[in-house]
C-alpha cells in the first residue's frame, strides 16, 4: 500500500479509529504529539508539496522518471510503511509495549510524514499523509476491525452506508 492507495470510506475509517482508540495516557500523549507536529509540518511543507507535484508530473512523463518514482515507493514501503504499520498493530495487540513503541513510533511517524509531503508523485492521494499523522491508529485505518463493518457501528450514522468486508 503506497500513497496511491485510494479508499472511498477513509473519513469514516478515521472517525471509527478515533472513537475506538485506546484511552491510556501514553496513547493520548503520542496521538497529541504526532497530530500536532504533522499538522504544522503539513502547513509548512504545503508549498514544497505543490512544487514537487509539478516536478513529479515531468518525471511521470519520462521513463527514467518513472523508475525514480518506483524507487521512492520502495523506500517508503521498506523504511516507513512496514515499521509504522507493524508498530501500530503491536500498539493495539500488546498494550504493555506502548511505552517502548512511543519514541520510535513518534520519530518514524514524523519523518514519514515529511517524506510523504516531499515525494514528487503527482498522483499521491491527498488524505494519505493523514494515515501517518494519526499514528498509532494507522493499523485500524488500513485494516479496520470487524466491528467497523457492522451496521450498528457508532461511527456510522444513518446517512452513511457501511462498506462490506469485500469492498475493502
Amino acid at each position: 500500500m503506497t500513497w496511491l492507495w485510494q479508499v472511498d470510506d477513509f473519513d469514516l475509517r478515521l472517525r471509527f479509529a478515533r472513537v475506538h482508540s485506546p484511552v491510556d495516557f501514553v496513547t493520548q500523549l503520542v496521538r497529541w504529539m504526532v497530530t500536532s507536529v504533522t499538522s504544522i509540518l503539513s502547513l509548512v511543507l504545503a508549498p514544497a508539496d505543490a512544487v514537487l507535484r509539478i516536478a513529479g508530473k515531468i518525471l511521470d512523463r519520462l521513463v527514467l522518471g518513472m523508475l525514480v518514482l518506483l524507487i521512492f515507493t520502495g523506500i517508503w514501503f521498506l523504511v516507513w510503511w512496514l515499521p509504522l504499520m507493524g508498530m501500530s498493530r503491536l500498539w493495539y495487540s500488546y498494550p504493555w509495549s506502548r511505552p517502548f513503541l512511543a519514541l520510535p513510533g513518534v520519530i518514524l511517524a514524523i519523518t514519514g510524514h515529511i517524506y510523504l509531503m516531499l515525494v514528487p508523485d503527482p498522483k499521491k492521494e491527498r488524505k494519505y499523509p493523514t494515515m501517518v499523522g494519526e499514528w498509532p491508529l494507522s493499523w485500524h485505518l488500513y485494516n479496520p476491525p470487524d466491528a467497523y463493518f457492522e451496521v450498528d457501528s457508532p461511527a456510522a450514522p444513518a446517512r452513511y452506508s457501511v462498506p462490506k468486508r469485500s469492498d475493502q
